[in-house]
């Protein structure tokens, strides 16, 4: 029965779910109250009304969504972290780390949204499917280099401090639509699925490997989930250039 309630019991994340939505839910009927002229109102014909359906779907997607990652990926991602800590004195957190990251990308809601919104701005040019394909062989090679800096125990200065001097230089020779979506891609793909599944395996392999502070080094690896997929659109970018170029 307690089981049964714990699945159920849903009034924290709802609560917090609506806080998170009530403002853009005012700021909507706001604008919906303006004096706007009717016959050149900015504002599509029944907006408000829209707003209202889209965030109720909003509330109850989100809701479960977060319910589903307190009750399962939270517990499950420490869990395993646990578990492969444990295992070949825990290097089977590498190719475990790049094959999770893979499929976490791949199940991230906003990186289909933005390869949709990209292939739609760009007339087709830079398809969703090869920006998705992009984004998810980043993510996977961040995962498993963040798993690496955890068995080994590297600083993760050693690794952004490269990472970010190398953006900012192909920055220079990249086209600036590809920029623009490389950064927004950074920001796509550290969703709660990242935060959620990915962290709370670093975390949980960290309290089991010797030597390995939680703290210092199980935290971390969103920003090199974040900075992977920025090199890695922008070098498809450069060589998309090159091609059309040619």
């Amino acid at each position: 029965m307690s089981l049964l309630w714990e699945c159920l019991d849903m009034r924290g994340v709802m609560l917090g779910v609506f806080r998170g939505i009530a403002p853009v839910l005012l700021a909507g009927w706001l604008f919906s109250l303006l004096p706007w002229n009717k016959k050149h109102s900015p504002l599509p014909p029944g907006f408000f009304s829209r707003i209202l359906r889209g965030g109720f779907l909003v509330f109850i997607g989100l809701s479960f969504f977060l319910h589903g990652v307190n009750l399962g990926f939270l517990p499950v991602g420490r869990s395993l972290g646990v578990l492969l800590a444990t295992t070949w004195n825990g290097f089977s957190l590498i190719p475990f780390g790049f094959i999770l990251g893979l499929l976490v990308c791949a199940a991230e809601p906003t990186v289909s949204v933005l390869g949709q919104q990209v292939e739609e701005a760009t007339s087709g040019a830079v398809p969703k499917k090869l920006l998705v394909i992009v984004l998810c062989l980043g993510v996977a090679v961040a995962t498993g280099l963040g798993m690496t800096r955890l068995v080994y125990g590297w600083p993760i200065t050693w690794i952004i401090g490269p990472g970010y001097a190398a953006i900012i230089i192909l920055s220079r020779y990249c086209t600036p639509s590809f920029v623009t979506i490389a950064y927004d891609a950074s920001t796509v793909v550290t969703g709660p699925m990242v935060s959620s599944f990915v962290v709370a395996l670093s975390l949980g392999a960290a309290g089991m490997l010797e030597n390995r502070s939680p703290l210092v080094d199980g935290f971390g690896l969103v920003a090199l989930i974040a900075m992977v997929p920025i090199l890695a659109v922008m070098l498809v970018g450069n060589l998309h250039y090159r091609r059309g170029h040619k």
